[in-house]
């Protein structure tokens, strides 16, 4: 046999070698592919998460804002002197206790929650208020530090639900915030003429 022939059993051993190496070269292909899908499938769910967990904790933090409305008039209620401030906090009190309910269904019916995370409560529990009204009442000013006070705490809720609102996932959704909204602006327009 010349140098460049091949003899039978080196054919049977070439070709036993690329069939070896060609199932070890399809070995990391096939890995590969497998991790790709698998950070597709990750990467998807993140994506999932970050658009449904905005809207959600917007609107747990609406709901969060709305009760630390309610219960900051209703604590207040005794303290205040002048009869028109008592008359609108009532009137707060009433109308809130109502949207709050309301958003409570809401939070259930768009998100299968049935109450609020307490990061969500921690981050809008007030921590100031008290202190404000303490010095204005020695310094004979509670019902004018009390009335700023109440009518900034309205005008964030109001600014709470237009964002919840744009972002409401139902026409029903849509329409409570609609009604809440119009709620606290009667209030804010209440609080702002107000003079005392």
């Amino acid at each position: 046999m010349a140098p460049t022939e091949q003899s039978p059993s080196n054919l049977s051993y070439g070709t036993y070698n690329s069939h070896v190496s060609e199932k070890k070269s399809q070995l990391p292909k096939i890995i590969l592919i497998v991790l790709g899908v698998i950070v597709l499938l990750i990467a998807a769910l993140m994506i999932q998460n970050a658009v449904t967990s905005g809207p959600k904790n917007d609107f747990m933090k609406l709901v969060a804002e709305q009760d630390s409305l309610y219960t900051f008039a209703t604590s207040q209620q005794s303290n205040i002197q002048n009869n028109d401030l008592k008359k609108i906090n009532s009137d707060v009190q009433i109308l809130t206790l109502s949207v709050s309910s309301k958003l409570h269904g809401l939070l259930s019916e768009d998100f299968g929650l049935t109450d609020l995370t307490s990061d969500i409560v921690i981050a809008v529990t007030d921590t100031t208020s008290d202190a404000k009204l303490k010095e204005a009442s020695l310094a004979g000013r509670y019902d004018t530090v009390y009335r700023t006070l109440l009518l900034n705490k309205v005008v964030h809720v109001i600014e709470t639900i237009q964002i919840a609102r744009d972002k409401a996932s139902t026409k029903n959704g849509q329409q409570k915030l609609d009604n809440a909204l119009t709620t606290l602006q009667s209030l804010q327009t209440q609080l702002s003429n107000l003079s005392l």
